[in-house]
């Protein structure tokens, strides 16, 4: 179970613990402790159907949950660090949690969250967004269950450039801070422009949730 999601790597040290009233139970998930550190792995986060490269973190896998901290991982041009993860090994509605720093590109980490969030109005909301281009920086979060996912994201640095459904002239974005979650999009000290007219320290929020 495993390793089926931890799929290569190098391993410099591991530890493996197990207890039992009986042989046949020294081999059951729940009584099974193993701790250790992977360096440059591949995992394989189901929830997210997605491959995770240059993996470094220490781990913990007890009573069938892996759980990771001083994590960091690259997905694409998605870069993660800092970050703490944990993941149930066996289940649909088993939990998972992501925290993580990341330093990425805006297309593809629009692209992620139109893969997994669940949420129809969120969901909404960034399907209206279009051409994205740009570098965003800031703190992901995931969770709290494989069949249930639903993302927060603060965004402290901002330059992107794309088009909103809602606003027949193309937006840039230089600067500025953005929350996710929740049912609201907030905007805070945000500047750049809209076609060829410029603003700055716009702040406002979205209910998307709210009609």
């Amino acid at each position: 179970d495993i390793f089926r999601h931890v799929k290569g790597g190098q391993r410099p040290e591991i530890s493996f613990q197990t207890a039992g009233r009986s042989f046949d139970e020294l081999w059951k998930m729940n009584n099974i402790v193993v701790t250790g550190t992977l360096r440059g792995g591949n995992i394989f986060a189901s929830p997210l159907d997605i491959d995770l490269e240059d993996v470094n973190e220490r781990f913990v896998v007890s009573r069938g949950i892996l759980e990771a901290k001083e994590f960091s991982a690259r997905f694409g041009k998605i870069q993660g660090r800092d970050g703490t993860l944990r993941l149930g090994l066996e289940g649909n509605r088993a939990p998972f949690h992501l925290d993580l720093m990341v330093q990425a590109d805006a297309a593809e980490i629009h692209s992620l969250l139109l893969r997994v969030v669940k949420d129809e109005g969120l969901r909404k909301e960034l399907s209206r967004i279009r051409s994205v281009e740009g570098n965003l920086s800031g703190r992901l979060m995931l969770g709290e269950r494989i069949d249930s996912l639903f993302p927060k994201i603060s965004i402290v640095n901002a330059a992107i450039s794309g088009s909103y459904d809602l606003i027949p002239y193309p937006i840039s974005v230089k600067e500025g801070r953005f929350q996710y979650g929740d049912g609201k999009v907030a905007l805070d000290n945000v500047s750049g422009a809209v076609g060829a007219s410029s603003f700055s320290g716009l702040i406002g929020s979205l209910n998307y949730n709210d009609p």
